[in-house]
């Protein structure tokens, strides 16, 4: 697989300036879709520059664009190495859509995410909860497992954007604050397993509530959950003190999801739909 062009995306609102001040270096207009602008150089055509204000096509802004002459392998090749980090499926779907059109370069984004991160914290939650609440089939233990190999994934597939000799600072920053986020969710849901599995523990009005807030923060982040799993049994009173220490750790809980929202989504909650992600 041979690359064939790399082109710089920069964020800006000033695409005249930009086109004027590039201008005096030789490049020139190729293509101007308005949110995006890219200049060229005559005599050099692979030698480009992109400037946009946001990408108007996907819910994240790429620092670069990479054109390679066989896309196929490299769908084959990032299945190899980030596995269940990568939705193969939907790139499959991308590749095949622009060769059906007949598009000429196929244009793929190829995105590192794994939305069952996220799913796994909202059962892990939600099980812990009916475990308190008396339903000994409950085993928010094993949904914590499921939480900590996924995060071991989902670490080793962004291992590149977190290397200390990777250039892309702002990118690298967002990454780590990610995973800093999903960690503290970790170490949240592994407390309240462990209160759920206190037989002094209990719930309460409140922690129901609690993990409703933690379940609506989940769906905002993923743009929807396949079905809400908390019901509220009967006879829940209002306050329990058996019920603090599990309300301290989905507290937690539910700022970390909360403030995963901007390095998520990199403006408004509910931008992206598809869990984690690095364009």
């Amino acid at each position: 697989m041979a690359v064939r062009r790399v082109v710089p995306n920069i964020r800006s609102e000033a695409a005249q300036e930009s086109r004027e001040f590039y201008g005096l270096l030789g490049f020139e207009e190729v293509m101007n879709h308005g949110w995006i602008m890219t200049l060229a150089s005559p005599s050099s055509p692979a030698a480009q520059i992109s400037f946009m204000t946001s990408d108007k096509t996907a819910p994240v802004d790429p620092e670069m664009s990479v054109e390679v002459d066989d896309v196929e392998r490299l769908v084959r090749d990032c299945d190899i190495v980030y596995g269940a980090a990568l939705d193969v499926d939907r790139v499959r779907e991308q590749v095949r859509a622009a060769l059906d059109r007949r598009l000429g370069p196929c244009v793929v984004r190829v995105t590192i995410y794994d939305p069952r991160v996220l799913h796994a914290v909202h059962g892990c939650t939600a099980t812990a909860a009916r475990r308190l609440a008396g339903d000994p089939e409950a085993d928010p233990a094993s949904r914590a497992a499921e939480l900590e190999a996924l995060l071991g994934r989902l670490r080793s597939a962004l291992a590149p954007l977190v290397h200390p000799l990777n250039p892309l600072r702002a990118r690298k920053a967002r990454a780590l604050r990610v995973l800093a986020l999903l960690d503290e969710c970790a170490r949240r849901t592994r407390g309240l397993v462990a209160v759920a599995a206190d037989p002094d523990a209990s719930h309460d009005a409140r922690l129901l509530e609690s993990c409703r807030r933690v379940e609506t923060a989940v769906e905002t982040l993923l743009g929807g959950l396949p079905e809400r799993v908390l019901t509220a049994p009967a006879g829940v009173p209002e306050r329990h003190p058996g019920a603090e220490r599990a309300l301290a750790h989905v507290h937690g809980l539910e700022r970390a999801l909360v403030a995963l929202a901007a390095p998520l989504h990199g403006s408004s909650p509910g931008q992206a739909r598809h869990g984690v992600l690095f364009g």
